[in-house]
């Protein structure tokens, strides 16, 4: 089976519960979504057509035990839970990246792999896409993550949480700014303030450290 892929890179994750971790990410090319504030060239960049055998063989060359499927939209691609399932097949740990707006399968492998879904928030014009739905599938190993740009998003976010009951973690990242600006002292004081309990703030590493 064939996939559409932008890159496949080795670099160490910088959020979520398996941050800090040297991961294979797999970038798949294509999305749905057009975020106001999206660089990704997943979207709209180069592609190259991949087998699943020769992706394998760039997983196994990298050498990581983590692998990061993401995008764009990796579940555009009817091939990317085949991907998944090899993976899992070969004892990596697996997530998968997606951006909430497709519907996502459940039970398949006793779930040995997670899903970090993210739910748009209003900067981002896409909102109308999120398939809260999907909350009622997530386990306790899946995070929910809402990137923030503002107080509007927070606010926003911090209803869907008290609307919508999950087993997975919340998280609330500010959106960083090409020239590494966010708001994430705002955010921080804003969670404080409200004794938020359901979620927790998320600083990419590379952020905190300076780097891409």
């Amino acid at each position: 089976m064939i996939l559409n892929i932008s890159e496949i890179v080795s670099s160490i994750k910088g959020e979520g519960k398996n941050a800090g971790y040297p991961t294979t990410f797999i970038k798949l090319h294509g999305c749905n979504l057009n975020c106001s504030y999206c660089t990704n060239k997943c979207r709209t960049g180069k592609k190259k057509r991949m087998s699943i055998q020769s992706i394998l063989g760039y997983v196994f060359k990298m050498g990581n035990q983590y692998v990061e499927i993401t995008g764009g939209e990796p579940l555009l691609q009817d091939a990317t839970y085949v991907l998944l399932y090899d993976l899992v097949d070969r004892g990596y740990n697996v997530t998968i990246n997606t951006n909430g707006s497709q519907v996502i399968e459940d039970c398949l492998y006793a779930r040995s792999y997670s899903y970090c879904m993210e739910i748009k928030c209003p900067s981002s014009k896409m909102e109308s896409k999120n398939v809260y739905e999907n909350l009622e599938t997530l386990i306790m190993k899946d995070e929910v993550k809402f990137l923030i740009a503002d107080a509007e998003d927070y606010v926003f976010a911090k209803d869907i949480i008290n609307k919508y009951p999950t087993k997975a973690s919340y998280v609330f990242s500010p959106i960083v700014s090409e020239d590494g600006k966010h708001i994430g002292k705002d955010l921080a004081q804003w969670i404080l303030e409200d004794k938020l309990q359901k979620a927790k703030l998320g600083i990419p590493i590379q952020t905190l450290l300076g780097i891409k």
